[in-house]
């Protein structure tokens, strides 16, 4: 006879029985009060459901930044956000918050940056299109080694 399946010919995976056919919150609520402890006793994998039924939920921990007072989402330029990474730095060297929650605040920090950035990157891009002058095609931004893309600007040739 192989492992897997047992003397009635049921699969090992499968489980038959009322604990099979009925989730396990539902059989815990319905249990007698003299019945349960026994079983709990019997099956520890059954003390965190049952717990969690009597319990109540555990509490949130407040956010790191709002305990340092930083709140990333209003912060608009970079000086800002390198004065708050700064901030969540230091508290991290007092031992005030654990460094897995200073790296979600810095992490946390990129969103507004991403903003700049992309702001920055089209001003850029502008100055570029307006330096080139109106006849210029759309694409010769990649192509063209005298771009202000390219880093070539000290060498300043025509382009094709």
């Amino acid at each position: 006879m192989p492992r897997a399946a047992s003397r009635r010919g049921i699969p090992a995976t499968r489980r038959a029985g009322r604990l099979a056919s009925a989730p396990l919150g539902l059989l815990l609520r319905q249990a007698r009060p003299g019945s349960l402890a026994p079983l709990v006793r019997r099956k520890r994998y059954l003390r965190l459901p049952v717990l969690r039924l009597v319990l109540p939920p555990p509490v949130r921990q407040p956010d790191p930044g709002e305990r340092l007072g930083i709140d990333f989402s209003r912060m608009r330029s970079a000086p800002e956000i390198a004065a708050a990474i700064g901030k969540v730095l230091g508290a991290v060297g007092r031992g005030e918050i654990a460094p897995s929650e200073a790296l979600r605040l810095v992490r946390r920090s990129r969103k507004p940056l991403r903003g700049m950035r992309r702001r920055l990157w089209r001003k850029l891009a502008y100055l570029e299109a307006m330096r080139r002058g109106p006849r210029a095609p759309a694409n010769s931004l990649l192509n063209c080694q005298n771009s202000l893309f390219s880093g070539n600007l000290g060498r300043r040739r025509a382009c094709a």
